[in-house]
């Protein structure tokens, strides 16, 4: 069967917005203070880590996100940002440069009816 892949590439402003959009929604708790800055990481666990500055030393300063959860924030700003997405496929994030690439592999079926596919006659 025929596969797709499909590359989108998130600047670092956007991956920002996507990871406190993420945090904001109640599924990670972040300081109330500004953002400092972000570190994309090699490590799966550890993909983005975001941090900011505290007014205590006893606050923490980071919030960290990993592979999946990353993954869930971007395709999410996606959607609400109006990017058609494909479901119920296998996604990866590659760190390049300052920049986040998440690949879509889609893998695409005959349809059952036989449209689409050519008649062998």
């Amino acid at each position: 069967m025929p596969v797709e892949t499909r590359r989108l590439t998130f600047s670092r402003p956007e991956i920002i917005a996507a990871a406190l959009d993420y945090c904001g929604r109640g599924y990670i708790a972040h300081p109330k203070a500004d953002l400092d800055g972000i570190e994309l990481n090699a490590d799966p666990r550890r993909l983005l880590c975001l941090r900011f500055r505290v007014a205590s030393p006893v606050e923490p300063d980071e919030v960290v996100l990993g592979t999946g959860e990353v993954i869930e924030a971007l395709v999410s700003f996606c959607r609400f940002g109006g990017v058609p997405l494909p479901n119920e496929i296998e996604k990866k994030l590659e760190i390049d440069n300052d920049q986040l690439v998440m690949y879509f592999r889609i893998e695409r079926r005959p349809r059952r009816n036989g449209v689409g596919v050519a008649n062998a006659a």
